[in-house]
């Protein structure tokens, strides 16, 4: 009999154990739980960088963020409060950079940046309501603003020196690179970005630029979540 309670009381623990691993996903030494939300807003699969944005019953709010390789497998992930239902992103094969959100600590609005060699998140807060066409050139981010000046931005990624410029006007610039170099567009105007600074070019150049990036050109499979490997 007292082995028998013995046993009982050895099992109850590991139940116990088994439903907490069930409800919360672990990744590293974290854990966090997904349950609260339910909501697949936006994502990558099949890439190197991959991830999935998870959304409560509302849009905007805190949503969770999961980074995962080829194979599915949670590799990373973060918490950020969306304020923004437009939110820009853009996917080079070593960043991928998320804006807008909320910056817990001081307010205002910041970008998620995620680096797949280190599998790193750091966040770059941001003095704008509105950003818009970002572009990530080598390890270079760059990104325009609308309603607010400066209208051209940068950010070196590795050592996080911004650079602004507020000579022109220009909102919402496109950006492209012709000869390893930088261009920003707006309209007919064109600007090259050397030596950190933007200047103005006499001549028209011919950009090649890649469609605004945006929530709405990524897409992946309703049956993600299920696909994920904690």
């Amino acid at each position: 009999m007292r082995c028998k309670q013995n046993i009982k009381s050895f099992i109850i623990p590991i139940v116990v154990l088994c439903m907490s691993i069930f409800c919360n996903c672990r990744t590293g030494n974290s854990t966090f739980v997904i349950n609260e939300f339910k909501k697949v807003r936006c994502g990558t699969e099949g890439k190197d960088i991959n991830f999935v944005e998870l959304t409560k019953d509302e849009d905007l709010g805190e949503n969770l963020i999961i980074f995962f390789d080829k194979y599915y497998k949670v590799i990373n992930y973060i918490k950020a409060e969306r304020v923004n239902s437009f939110t820009p992103y853009y996917l080079s094969s070593n960043y991928l950079v998320l804006g807008e959100f909320r910056d817990e600590l001081e307010g205002g609005r910041k970008l998620v940046v995620y680096e797949y060699r280190s599998n790193s998140i750091t966040s770059i807060k941001i003095k704008y309501h509105y950003i818009d066409n970002l572009f990530i050139y080598n390890d270079f981010l760059f990104f325009s603003s609308e309603m607010a000046n400066p209208h051209l931005n940068a950010i070196n990624l590795r050592t996080k020196e911004e650079y602004h410029c507020d000579d022109y006007y220009c909102p919402s610039a496109k950006f492209g690179v012709i000869n390893d170099k930088v261009y920003a567009q707006y309209k007919d105007k064109f600007y090259v970005f050397e030596s950190n600074i933007f200047k103005p070019v006499s001549e028209s150049v011919k950009l090649l630029f890649e469609d605004n990036n945006s929530e709405e050109n990524l897409s992946i499979s309703e049956d993600l979540l299920q696909k994920l490997k904690f």
